[in-house]
């Protein structure tokens, strides 16, 4: 039963992810190529539209996840999972017919409602920490998470990039991934109803007292120190990742085909890193020598990318930084996790996923305006962000106690 509920989770986890990276290699092409209609009255300035329309997701994730974790808290991680899967089937569905009727208006629209439910992110978190209880089965139960989300990474990205490419078949539209994502997330809905059986304990305190628990007492101050610790990591990692598309197709001329290729080995890498590297990582070091030795890494390796214009020295070096992002991201997550009580995982993750979706709405926008000038300075910027971060957690002498779970 144990190994039946955490498969659905996965498989939830694996489609969200799916959806999130199914758009990279779309969006682009669909806004600057010669032949869209999307905007077809709009001259200059298209990067400023790419950037609103990215963050059309976080925007209403920062407000559904912690809704939607307080909801599995409070009733119970299946009714959350049934309730948002068919909420998404309809979300992506609405994305396909935008982009067949060239409508940015609707296709902005359905990019805000599919994102205020994809925060059942949380709830396949949750399930994990309510199945998973030390540090070391956790770390390694998330690095598995994480993993799946770098294998769905490297599927979305050849789906999107080749069923949207016209040039390989007159068939093929960027539409077609959004009806293949929906078709997807009805067969997770029948998987969830199926086979996963209820895993967490529910919460009987009101949803707003639980959040003023996270938000005043003393006991979930290394919580709130993590919660900007992961802003800071989103605010890096999420333009580093949204705009490596039009930094590849502007900048280095990449045609789409190399395009979807180097995500999907940036998938592959953080796939790698997030399980087999982490595993290992794990079971020598605890959760704080990890991100000590992850985050300056990551830092180094964008701001060693701001320099080099040739496409084989760009590719290695934001290889190396999605490693360390998948290592830094899975050892947050879990000390998130292993600091909070067990009947408030879904609103803990919650938060922490509308702490990153903040961080996801902020960085699109900023980085947009930063990439009128030059994509590289984008890099630097993200690498200043991952700074701050290492300097905030190295100075956080409150994280360095063991939680009672460690």
């Amino acid at each position: 039963m144990k190994n039946r509920s955490a498969l659905a989770a996965l498989s939830v986890y694996f489609l969200d992810n799916f959806a999130l990276a199914v758009v990279y290699p779309i969006f682009t092409p669909l806004l600057f190529g010669q032949n869209s209609h999307l905007l077809s009255n709009i001259g200059t300035g298209r990067i400023i539209y790419l950037g609103i329309l990215i963050a059309a997701f976080p925007l209403a994730q920062f407000f559904g996840a912690p809704i939607i974790g307080g909801f599995a808290d409070r009733r119970g991680r299946k009714k959350a999972f049934f309730l948002t899967l068919i909420a998404e089937i309809l979300g992506f569905t609405l994305s396909a017919y935008a982009i067949s009727q060239a409508s940015f208006t609707l296709l902005f629209f359905s990019r805000l409602w599919t994102g205020f439910f994809a925060g059942n992110l949380t709830v396949c978190l949750a399930v994990f920490a309510d199945l998973y209880g030390t540090q070391k089965k956790r770390s390694k139960a998330f690095g598995l998470l994480m993993m799946a989300g770098g294998s769905s990474f490297i599927i979305a990205i050849l789906v999107g990039g080749l069923l949207s490419n016209a040039n390989l078949n007159p068939n093929f539209n960027p539409a077609n991934p959004f009806w293949i994502t929906a078709a997807l997330t009805f067969l997770n809905l029948l998987i969830v109803m199926f086979i996963f059986k209820e895993t967490g304990k529910k919460s009987l305190r009101h949803p707003f007292r639980n959040l003023q628990k996270i938000a005043t007492t003393p006991e979930y101050r290394p919580i709130r120190r993590l919660y900007i610790i992961y802003f800071f990591l989103m605010l890096a990692w999420m333009p580093t990742l949204q705009f490596l598309s039009p930094l590849l197709y502007l900048d280095y001329n990449a045609t789409p085909l190399i395009i979807t290729s180097v995500f999907a080995l940036l998938g592959i890498v953080w796939a790698f890193s997030s399980s087999f590297a982490n595993h290992y990582l794990i079971n020598h070091f605890s959760n704080r020598k990890i991100l000590l030795f992850a985050l300056p890494t990551f830092s180094l390796c964008l701001l060693a990318a701001v320099f080099p214009y040739r496409l084989f020295t760009f590719i290695p070096l934001i290889c190396i930084a999605g490693g360390a992002s998948a290592i830094a991201w899975t050892n947050t997550l879990s000390l998130i996790s292993l600091k909070s009580d067990a009947s408030l995982q879904g609103k803990v993750l919650g938060l922490n996923q509308s702490v990153g979706a903040l961080a996801m709405i902020l960085a699109p926008l900023i980085s947009s305006y930063l990439g009128l000038a030059n994509l590289h300075v984008i890099f630097l910027t993200n690498a200043i962000y991952l700074a701050i971060a290492c300097i905030l957690f190295s100075n956080a002498s409150i994280l360095a106690k063991p939680s009672p779970r460690e």
